[in-house]
């Protein structure tokens, strides 16, 4: 496996084979059932509390889909989503909400779910914003294609998005 260091921080430049997921949530209970699912559900889950430790992990390597706790203190579930979307405007991000979050707020994520989130609603959402990238690994299993090294770590995460296509 391949690595670099790029802004202080170690890439690991490999293509991953399984699915990542960064999921957000402040509420530990909250995030322990979460991952539970997903992890039960064959992705591979990394846990967060805070928009530091988010933005640190999502720097740090590849991420697929984003949970992302709109309840964050000081509006920071906002702050997350618009900085992954301005690295990584195509990923998946799935906004988890109250029941009384206004639809229109919903528009720079890709989804919302609504607590209480029920298990299966949250792996068929999951399952199905990744589906193209799914699709896109399983066709290149077998393939030895180049990978781009940039020092750049933004360009970094837009390339790795176009080498999964």
């Amino acid at each position: 496996m391949s690595t670099r260091e790029t802004l202080g921080t170690r890439m690991n430049l490999a293509t991953p084979t399984k699915t990542h997921v960064l999921l957000i949530e402040q509420d530990d209970v909250v995030r322990n059932q979460l991952a539970r699912q997903l992890k039960a559900a064959e992705y591979e889950t990394v846990s967060v509390a805070t928009l530091s430790e988010a933005l640190e992990r999502f720097y740090s390597g590849f991420i697929d889909a984003a949970l992302v706790d709109l309840r964050l203190t000081a509006g920071e579930g906002w702050d997350v989503i618009d900085q992954m979307i301005a690295i990584n405007p195509c990923l998946p991000i799935v906004a988890l909400c109250s029941p009384d979050a206004k639809p229109a707020s919903m528009a720079r994520a890709t989804a919302a779910l609504e607590r209480p989130i029920a298990p299966k609603l949250l792996v068929e959402t999951v399952t199905r914003l990744v589906a193209p990238l799914t699709e896109a690994r399983r066709r290149r299993s077998g393939s030895t294609g180049p990978i781009l090294v940039t020092a750049d770590a933004q360009a970094w995460q837009r390339q790795a998005l176009l080498n999964h296509r």
